[in-house]
């Protein structure tokens, strides 16, 4: 069966790109419900932080003493960019969040609106350029994030507003590490372990003095738990997952996936948490999901005139 002369060539490194964009915005969404379900149980935020950022250190440690696939030093400012924009700033900020406002709030006001930052800092910092698929998918991507507890953000105030405010604080920070990830050109694995390793020795060590730890306290089933999920998917995986498409996709079309949280999180949310989402949730979902492929998808090219 041969291909029409009209239909766009399979992009293979799209496919590889959307591959790992989907796969990092799987996991970003099961971290921000197991989050909040771990914070409702013996572990506080603080705790849930500590072991994102120290199992994943530890294990990503010898990656950053052999510089990665790469010898090239790696700037104090790219490492600070790094670290504030994803590290334990980056995950504090989520995690008060959630202590103010809902699952719903957090999907729509954070990863919700990291394409629409994104996109922006790309735009002034990198000069890339979007096509109208692009736009018009980000465009969607947004929309449908507000419509995801869209009514309840806008009538939600005095407690949930500081919420409202950490998540998006958390959005720009995000933004921010996708920049700076993709503008130093550092490897996706080695930029996993500046961030993992360099929050851990900064923040692991003096956290129990300044919060308190409830970890000598926790069951040991959910523990364990919380430092497979924080530690290995949320601390390694999805970092690099997103970094492999950042690599692949440039920062602008990577961050379309994790415009796909919201919808991912809302729906996990029913079986862990019990939260039913709504019909303007459900209508977000839609909107999310459609616009994902709107703005990945690859453009028809013009066929020359023989």
């Amino acid at each position: 069966m041969t291909r029409r002369p009209d239909a766009p060539a399979i992009d293979h490194k799209l496919l590889a790109g959307a591959a790992w964009g989907l796969t990092a915005a799987l996991v970003a969404a099961g971290w921000l419900v197991f989050t909040r379900m771990g914070i409702g149980q013996t572990l506080t935020g603080h705790d849930l932080v500590a072991l994102r950022f120290g199992v994943a250190g530890v294990i990503l440690l010898p990656v950053l003493m052999r510089g990665g696939n790469s010898r090239q030093p790696i700037s104090w400012r790219i490492i600070a960019l790094l670290v504030i924009g994803a590290g334990f700033p980056y995950a504090l900020a989520t995690v008060y969040g959630l202590h103010y406002a809902p699952i719903a709030h957090a999907g729509a006001l954070q990863p919700g609106t990291i394409p629409l930052f994104t996109v922006l800092l790309s735009i002034l910092f990198l000069g890339e350029t979007l096509h109208r698929g692009q736009v018009g998918g980000v465009l969607l991507i947004v929309a449908g994030s507000g419509l995801i507890g869209g009514i309840e953000i806008i009538n939600g105030g005095g407690q949930q507003a500081i919420g409202h405010g950490l998540f998006i604080t958390a959005a720009i920070l995000w933004s921010v590490y996708t920049i700076a990830m993709r503008r130093s050109g550092i490897a996706p694995l080695r930029a996993t372990a500046v961030v993992s390793v360099v929050s851990m020795i900064i923040y692991v060590p003096v956290y129990p003095f300044i919060f308190g730890s409830n970890i000598p306290d926790a069951p040991w089933g959910e523990l364990l738990f919380q430092a497979a999920y924080q530690g290995l998917l949320a601390g390694i995986l999805m970092y690099y997952a997103f970094n492999r498409a950042v690599a692949l996709l440039g920062g602008a079309t990577a961050a379309v996936f994790v415009g796909l949280v919201p919808a991912l999180a809302t729906l996990l949310a029913i079986p862990v948490l019990g939260e039913i989402p709504s019909g303007s949730d459900f209508a977000g979902i839609i909107a999310v999901t459609l616009g994902a492929i709107w703005a990945t998808r690859p453009q028809r090219q013009a066929v020359p005139a023989s």
